[in-house]
């Protein structure tokens, strides 16, 4: 008995070969083709078994259909979401020698809509401030820095209020004073005030006298050596100035003063005559009152004794 296979159909022709070892010896056969519809594997319960050959469902594939031909693993695909695109890969399952292969609807990655950022979690995007350091040029026009783009972890990137201070520089013709580390000009004028950068007060500005001093040596030199301090310090619109305490942080104390919300004095005259109006209010009305009352009782024993007398004349 010889079994031949639907594999080994080759254009449409089965070969087959019978050797005898005696050749001189004539043999005898017969040939009888039974055709058996048996599949290999029974198609993996994926397929249909026609003539020996299995026909594999949507998706399946190989002699037996047991490969899940609806992906390869490793494939990505695209699926659009509200804030960017979600990329899914193929995973891959052998159960029973069988292999299934799908996209399970997993983001292994995600590419956000611009200007969004993915910060590595499921789908979540967040809004930078900044993408980079940013250069910063003084009001006065007397020193530039660099302000850091900082990102923490998935929290948004944001642009840090204060200058890295190592990035401080002075723009010609100012220089460095190697005393307060400002950026001052070549001299100074006896009066004059610059605004000390330094030495920031809250919710105002801070500011050095420029003072001069005279030597045998080197003359008389003007220059804003305050040592950090503040001169003099001007408070934003809705504050006042008042002396820093021993409570204060050392930075106002180093300034010396600081500004404060202005608080609006209570009106003592502006109290009383709301008091006035009211009592006289309340007078009023109790004195209505009391009238009223009155009339109305006076009016029904005038009326009572009038009739009483005229009761009695009658008689």
């Amino acid at each position: 008995e010889i079994l031949i296979c639907s594999s080994q159909l080759v254009d449409g022709v089965w070969r087959g070969a019978i050797y005898n070892p005696r050749k001189w010896v004539p043999i005898n056969y017969t040939v009888e083709v039974v055709k058996d519809s048996h599949c290999l594997n029974n198609c993996s319960s994926r397929g249909d078994c026609v003539d020996g050959i299995c026909q594999c469902h949507h998706h399946y594939g190989g002699g037996d259909c047991s490969v899940s031909t609806s992906c390869m693993a490793g494939d990505r695909k695209a699926n659009q979401r509200t804030n960017g695109v979600c990329w899914e890969e193929c995973q891959c399952e052998t159960r029973n020698d069988v292999t299934t292969c799908a996209f399970d609807n997993t983001c292994v990655s995600f590419e956000c809509n611009p200007p969004l950022r993915w910060t590595g979690v499921g789908e979540e995007c967040i809004a930078d401030e900044c993408e980079h350091d940013q250069l910063f040029l003084s009001d006065a026009d007397n020193y530039s820095c660099i302000k850091r783009c900082q990102c923490d972890g998935n929290k948004a990137c944001k642009l840090m209020d204060e200058c890295d201070k190592s990035t401080y520089q002075c723009i010609t013709p100012y220089r460095k004073d190697p005393k307060t580390g400002q950026c001052t000009l070549e001299g100074c004028a006896k009066g004059s005030v610059q605004e000390n950068t330094l030495n920031s007060v809250k919710n105002g500005k801070c500011f050095m006298d420029c003072k001069c001093t005279t030597s045998r040596t080197k003359g008389t030199t003007c220059s804003f050596h305050e040592g950090g301090q503040c001169s003099h310090v001007s408070c934003d619109a809705g504050y006042t100035l008042v002396k820093a305490s021993d409570k204060d942080s050392a930075a106002v104390r180093q300034a010396g003063h600081k500004c404060v919300l202005e608080q609006k004095p209570t009106s003592k005259a502006g109290v009383t005559a709301a008091v006035s109006i009211l009592m006289l209010v309340i007078g009023i009305v109790a004195g209505g009152g009391l009238m009223f009352f009155f009339e109305k009782r006076f009016q029904k024993k005038v009326r009572f004794a009038g009739y009483s007398n005229f009761g009695d004349d009658g008689m």
